[in-house]
């Protein structure tokens, strides 16, 4: 992406509405005329507004955080009306909790940031123009109420910021996420894709999902689901359409949670594994992925929690010995983070001895396994988590 600015233009006014506890609006504008609308209160977003497909984007916030309301009996989202307005009377009528509410918010927030950061690093990639920006200052006693939450924004926006760089480092500049995969010659997936997952596409890419619908389906990162998709897109066994924006008439269940499912295709757990050895880590990965478990390895420390708070594993094994921390480190570090107070965390270690074994405990481990890592062990080490393993 040459030419682009190190800092761009919708980072600079993300800080400047953090730094100034700014209360208003930030609009971006894209070239084809598409805009988006965050709504910050004293620096902190509380709200979003346009951007592609907002009836899709909260459809998807509502299957993953709140399944058991009936999208078709409240007010969609629109261009001009902020979605926290939709929610509040929902959390008034006891139909959603304050968490629910937080999740919603947050979720589709980081979807707009996704899409205003997409247009300026890679919508223009063959158009010299950016998108532009306006500012728009409110007064506090303009807010129809004062905001029942507010969003980090800082917080929200890093991982972005790393997700795009992802999709520039792997070359998907074609894929964005609003596209709806379709099977079209069906012949070239199977020269080099099993049956299995074949039929797993069959269910996935249904005509009506986007990559950010299928990522959902799938409960695997988007990134993952668009690099995954690419070399099938590329020789032409999969095309990418655009569709319309409604609530989809599908189940809210995710992959495997169809009616009467056979037990091969039903989920097995997420599981993540950090590892500064590369060889290692594939080596887990060949055992998990070979017994049908969606797998995230992970290399570096430094980027271990803002990875799996992206991938959400359902279970974590951490080597013990690494160059920048121990397991034991990121263990007690994994315990503060909310999400992952219950999530089991299995330390991986060549050392097995009593006082490993208590100091694991203490860091909040759930369990421990000896290298060289084997599938027995891998298998005895979830069962006693009571996680499925095939």
């Amino acid at each position: 992406m040459n030419g682009r600015p190190q800092m761009t233009s919708l980072e600079q006014h993300l800080d400047t509405c953090i730094r100034n506890n700014f209360t208003g609006t930030l609009e971006s504008s894209g070239v084809d005329g598409q805009a988006w609308k965050l709504r910050f209160f004293l620096g902190r977003i509380v709200g979003d507004a346009g951007g592609f497909h907002p009836i899709r984007r909260w459809q998807r916030q509502f299957m993953r955080f709140a399944p058991e309301v009936d999208l078709t009996q409240i007010s969609a989202p629109d261009c001009d009306r902020w979605n926290y307005l939709l929610l509040e009377p929902l959390l008034r009528n006891g139909k959603i909790s304050q968490q629910q509410m937080q999740a919603i918010l947050e979720g589709s927030i980081r979807e707009v940031l996704f899409q205003m950061a997409w247009e300026e690093q890679l919508g223009g990639k063959c158009s010299s123009e950016f998108p532009s920006y306006s500012i728009s200052p409110e007064k506090l006693l303009d807010f129809e109420t004062v905001p029942l939450l507010n969003i980090n924004t800082d917080k929200q926006w890093q991982p972005i910021k790393q997700q795009i760089q992802y999709w520039i480092s792997e070359d998907l500049a074609d894929f964005h996420p609003r596209f709806i995969p379709v099977i079209q010659h069906p012949e070239k997936l199977s020269q080099t894709v099993t049956d299995s997952k074949i039929s797993l596409l069959n269910r996935a890419l249904d005509g009506q999902r986007t990559l950010w619908d299928v990522a959902l389906y799938l409960k695997r990162p988007l990134s993952v689901v668009a690099k995954g998709i690419a070399p099938y897109v590329r020789s032409g066994g999969i095309r990418l359409i655009l569709g319309s924006d409604e609530l989809l008439a599908i189940s809210n269940k995710g992959i495997g949670e169809v009616s009467q499912p056979s037990h091969s295709d039903r989920p097995l757990a997420k599981i993540a594994y950090l590892d500064d050895s590369i060889a290692e880590t594939q080596r887990m990965r060949r055992l998990l992925e070979d017994s049908g478990h969606p797998f995230m390895g992970i290399n570096s420390a430094m980027t271990a929690v803002t990875a799996l708070l992206e991938y959400q594993p359902d279970a974590i094994f951490l080597d013990l010995i690494m160059s920048v921390a121990s397991g034991y480190e990121i263990c007690t570090q994994l315990r503060q983070v909310s999400k992952f107070k219950d999530v089991p965390i299995i330390i991986v270690t060549s050392h097995d001895g009593v006082v490993d074994r208590m100091r694991a405990n203490l860091s909040g481990a759930n369990g421990f396994i000896s290298k060289p890592i084997a599938r027995d062990k891998i298998v005895r080490a979830l069962k006693q988590q009571q996680i499925a393993t095939a």
